[in-house]
């Protein structure tokens, strides 16, 4: 039981931060002001809802001394710890994300172009890095849980970002010309192999 009221914290932590930052709707408003609306998927406020409502439900059980949802491909105690691990590296990407992206974050349901391209931190190695941050906090749940639902969860988010990523991507296509080339040297969700390693070498060359 004091594993699973570990992870239980863990995850209450990562959800509190995560609701914190994601659903800002103060600076939503305030940002929108002044920034032309720009194209979004408007349907995925419900699976963003659907998801909250699933990783509420994991948190429930977790207090209640189970971290099996519905059907679990597997249940043990270095799963369960892994993947509540892989959760804390998602969030922290989310932090470093979205603290860099600042004034220019907008809803991927509700987008709003952003005043100019952002290109430092994660954002010089990959052009979306707070979906990936949240594949990765849901793929970590799958871990800790083995839980199909969440599996299920985790592959429609996928396709839902790569909907929304393209349609974005077309968007500050149009409005920076500079964007293409952007493009070229970074991941839509992982940075490209080669440009890493060519920072990686930079860094100890320096």
């Amino acid at each position: 039981m004091s594993h699973q009221l570990t992870i239980a914290f863990l995850y209450l932590i990562i959800g509190l931060v995560s609701l914190l930052m994601y659903d800002a709707k103060k600076f939503q408003a305030a940002s929108a002001t002044d920034r032309r609306p720009g194209s979004s998927v408007s349907s995925f406020r419900y699976i963003y809802r659907l998801s909250q409502m699933t990783y509420l439900y994991a948190l429930v059980m977790f207090f209640l001394g189970r971290h099996e949802l519905t059907f679990s491909l597997f249940h043990n105690l270095a799963t369960l710890y892994l993947g509540a691990w892989i959760s804390v590296a998602g969030i922290v990407l989310f932090i470093g994300a979205k603290t860099t992206l600042g004034q220019h974050y907008s809803h991927c349901s509700q987008m709003y172009m952003p005043k100019d391209i952002v290109m430092d931190g994660i954002y010089g190695h990959i052009r979306h890095p707070i979906y990936t941050a949240n594949l990765i906090i849901i793929f970590g749940l799958f871990v800790t849980t083995g839980d199909v639902f969440v599996l299920s969860l985790w592959c429609t988010m996928l396709g839902y970002y790569h909907r929304s990523a393209r349609i974005e991507e077309g968007d500050l296509r149009h409005a920076f010309p500079s964007y293409q080339r952007y493009m070229e040297r970074t991941g839509r969700f992982l940075p490209k192999p080669l440009q890493l390693l060519k920072s990686l070498n930079s860094i100890r060359g320096g």
